[in-house]
């Protein structure tokens, strides 16, 4: 309704392309892959359209980098690994542009990151290791970069022994000071973190991208 009053207004867009984010991390929480997907093409078809309207806002072509990433696992949950595979290339893309204008944008890189740990969760083989490889490589220098983060250190780690999962005979040193309680239930905490965190994402501004998960980690 508030795009059809206001067709052109891109704040009333945003809240909607917001409101449509939201209800779909909701649906998808509850394994309602269907009602899920459509709503974050929704919100994904009203970003699309901000981004041709302000082609140089960074939040809303970070937003709708992230919003293909999300339908990428909403398809690749609901088992359809083509649309899952094209939205993930479509956010890959959409990234690395967005990195190749801001390279020292940390949130980008991080949110670049957690793209490629969840893509690499419907991946396998060689692919896997390449996207497990890439994000390790942001992870490594968002660390060198602000070392007494410890959601960084955190996401490091498991990033490293998702690879070394995948590829035992090449096997990543993982650091022997990790804190005890940060070693338990790795899988689980793997799992949730590589695999679904971009959408669990914190962002510095309440008007950070858009997603109804985001906390800081």
């Amino acid at each position: 309704a508030l795009v059809e009053e206001y067709p052109h207004d891109p704040p009333r867009m945003y809240d909607l392309a917001i409101s449509w984010s939201e209800l779909g991390q909701i649906q998808a929480e509850a394994q309602q892959h269907t009602d899920s997907i459509t709503s974050l093409q929704n919100a994904h078809d009203l970003l699309a359209e901000l981004v041709q309207m302000q082609p140089d806002n960074i939040d809303y072509r970070r937003d709708l980098a992230r919003k293909c990433s999300e339908l990428g696992r909403s398809y690749g949950e609901a088992g359809d690994m083509e649309r899952a595979a094209e939205y993930y290339i479509h956010s890959y893309d959409r990234y690395r542009q967005l990195i190749r204008e801001y390279p020292y944008d940390s949130a980008i890189r991080k949110s670049f990151a957690y793209m490629l740990g969840s893509w690499s969760s419907l991946l396998t083989g060689g692919e896997a290791i390449q996207r497990l490889q890439e994000s390790l490589a942001i992870w490594e220098q968002l660390v060198k970069e602000s070392p007494r983060d410890n959601s960084y250190q955190r996401t490091l780690y498991w990033t490293r022994q998702r690879l070394n999962e995948i590829q035992p005979t090449q096997a990543i040193a993982l650091p022997s000071a990790m804190e005890p309680e940060h070693a338990t239930n790795q899988e689980s905490m793997l799992s949730s973190q590589v695999s679904l965190s971009d959408s669990q994402i914190s962002e510095e501004t309440t008007n950070g991208p858009i997603s109804a998960t985001d906390t800081d980690e």
